[in-house]
């Protein structure tokens, strides 16, 4: 039936059920009434048809239900007055975790994770950077000579030296030895929970191997612990050009024995501690005693000499002047010797 149909046929309806109540009610008064009110409904009813539009069904409403949702009539072009309901399912915005260990490190172009002995170690990306100094300012060393580029593949290192706490744990577990209680100032230090946090001292190069290796790393490379402490732009101290009492724990007029590790603004472009301050540090390579291995080894990746009569030993300690703290200082150390003011640091490879 067309609209013109629908209309004759409701405006029919609707007459017809008022001429019906009109009869019905004797009332004249409301007789007229419900003629007129009738007639009105019925020609509305009809025009509704005419132009097209439906009356929406309760059962329309009853759709409005958890995971549906009821779409704009007019912005679906959609015909007034009608009431379009969507089927479409509201799914839930799923929640990403992410599977990243790491942080970004504070101020640093490295970042940190947490090794399987809850170490905090900061990463060095891959690439190259001038290794040593020309020797002839600032009181350096002709051991530093020739400046030279070297490249090195990505490792971890950690952000502190290692403490107190954290080699007793080695100690406790078997893999390494315990040792002095002492420090330079304080006779009871090692062991003592008020200096957990302090790095451990007098351990030979075979006591921080021995802690890096049940830890599942090692020492750095004389080149890694460099770029980890001057990074790409070659610095004579970690953090800049120059260095007071106020930035690190170096020269025995400052402290004159360990503090508590990463307690100073000596921090390095990766957010490295106390690499220029504190305790100087055992690394893996042997001790070239006629000059700079840079000339003889690889300039990708090295490990320095293939042997030696002692380690290399870097970075400044409580105990050392302003020189020895600059990134370039380098000395060596006999793999035997265990000092007031010496510790060391485990790298990793990725």
């Amino acid at each position: 039936m067309g609209n013109i149909g629908q209309s004759f046929f409701s405006f029919f309806v609707g007459e017809l059920v008022s001429l019906i109540l009109a009869i019905i009610i004797k009332d004249e008064k409301k007789r007229i009434w419900v003629l007129v009110v009738g007639t009105i409904l019925s020609g509305i009813l009809a025009l509704r048809f005419q132009e097209g539009m439906v009356i929406p069904k309760f059962d329309s409403f009853i759709s409005i239900v958890k995971n549906t949702e009821i779409l704009d009539p007019v912005a679906q072009d959609t015909p007034i007055g009608s009431i379009v309901v969507s089927t479409k399912t509201q799914m839930p915005v799923p929640i990403v975790m992410s599977t990243r260990t790491w942080t970004p490190a504070p101020n640093s172009l490295g970042t940190e994770i947490a090794d399987i002995k809850h170490t905090q170690m900061v990463f060095v990306p891959n690439g190259e950077f001038k290794m040593g100094s020309d020797g002839n300012s600032d009181n350096r060393y002709s051991n530093e000579k020739p400046i030279h580029t070297v490249y090195l593949d990505a490792f971890w290192i950690d952000e502190t030296e290692v403490t107190n706490k954290k080699y007793q744990s080695c100690v406790n577990a078997g893999g390494c030895l315990d040792h002095s209680i002492s420090s330079y100032t304080r006779l009871n230090y090692y062991g003592n929970p008020e200096f957990d946090n302090y790095p451990v001292v007098y351990v030979s190069w075979g006591d921080a191997k021995n802690y890096c290796d049940w830890a599942g790393q090692r020492l750095p490379t004389e080149a890694e612990w460099e770029k980890a402490a001057r990074g790409t732009d070659d610095r004579v101290y970690p953090w800049n050009d120059s260095i007071n009492c106020g930035i690190a724990n170096y020269k025995n007029a400052c402290v004159g024995d360990t503090v508590e590790v990463g307690s100073y603004l000596d921090i390095s472009p990766y957010g490295v501690y106390d690499m220029a301050g504190n305790v100087s540090e055992w690394v893996n390579d042997w001790y070239d005693w006629t000059g700079y291995y840079g000339l003889l080894s690889s300039l990708s990746n090295p490990f320095g000499p293939n042997s030696g009569d002692s380690r290399v030993v870097r970075g400044g300690s409580w105990n050392g002047a302003a020189d020895q703290s600059r990134t370039t200082f380098r000395h060596g150390w006999y793999e035997h010797v265990a000092s007031e003011d010496g510790g060391f640091r485990c790298a990793l490879t990725p």
